[in-house]
């Protein structure tokens, strides 16, 4: 109980000296006042510092992957679906002519 009555006292100290402080100094007003919050709020620094080893962290894990690459997105290229169905629907044209060459091509596998 004893350290409770302390503390508070401490705190109320400090609080009673930022605010006196302030108003002939400025500058010392708000050290004491910075003082203040330091024994207000202990675990502030504490919590501070841990993010910044976080942030940190993240920025070293970040730099271990190497360099940033920049690549252009392909657009995929969509056919026409009305080119298709022409594509389909239309066999290739043979004439006798050209039945013939393919055919000679071939040699004697397929039979006239």
């Amino acid at each position: 109980m004893l350290l409770y009555v302390l503390k508070k006292e401490e705190i109320e100290y400090s609080k009673e000296l930022a605010m006196a402080q302030i108003q002939i100094d400025k500058e010392k007003g708000l050290e004491q006042f910075e003082n203040y919050r330091k024994k207000m709020f202990p675990w502030v620094d504490t919590a501070k510092r841990r993010e910044k080893d976080i942030h940190q962290k993240v920025l070293l894990d970040a730099v271990k992957g190497g360099p940033l690459v920049i690549r252009p997105m392909e657009q995929p290229r969509a056919k026409s679906r009305l080119v298709q169905r022409r594509e389909v629907s239309t066999p290739p044209v043979l004439n006798k002519k050209r039945l013939d060459t393919i055919y000679s091509q071939l040699g004697k596998v397929v039979p006239k």
